[in-house]
């Protein structure tokens, strides 16, 4: 150290403890960047359980009005089930295009197995709408139920 000249001297206290000042906001910024792709994440996940959530309980709706109007003998509650039946598939496309738009699921193939599972199951349960309904209305019909 008694080599260098003053001005180096001088150089080397002033530049260090920048050096070092440096390094550790760094390390702090990278620790706050890091919190909020977490918090991202956990916003996605959050707004991903929202529409979960708004799509099963339109098909319980749909499945209580769907009780009803069977146990009516379709003479009640048409009117509501087709407006019930409408507010589930519009649900469903919406979480459709959340699904598409939802980077973190292509991600996690644990999740995304288990949405695959899922879609299977609502295609069922949609086909299975479908039929009861239709046989309700041939279960109806006046021509049939002589028969």
């Amino acid at each position: 150290m008694n080599n260098l000249k003053l001005r180096n001297k001088i150089f080397l206290i002033l530049v260090l403890p920048i050096l070092a000042i440096f390094m550790l906001s760094s390390i702090l910024i990278f620790e706050k960047v890091e919190k909020v792709l977490n918090m991202d994440k956990t916003s996605s996940y959050i707004e991903f359980t929202d529409q979960m959530s708004k799509l099963l309980a339109n098909l319980q709706k749909e499945r209580e009005l769907s009780l009803s109007y069977i146990n009516s003998y379709a003479q009640t509650k048409k009117d509501d089930l087709e407006n019930q039946i409408k507010l589930s598939r519009l649900s469903h496309e919406k979480l459709d295009i959340f699904i598409n738009s939802f980077y973190l699921i292509k991600k996690d193939h644990k999740l995304f197995d288990k949405y695959e599972i899922f879609k299977t199951n609502i295609s069922l349960l949609l086909t299975f709408s479908k039929k009861s309904k239709n046989q309700i209305l041939h279960s109806t019909n006046p021509f049939i139920k002589g028969f």
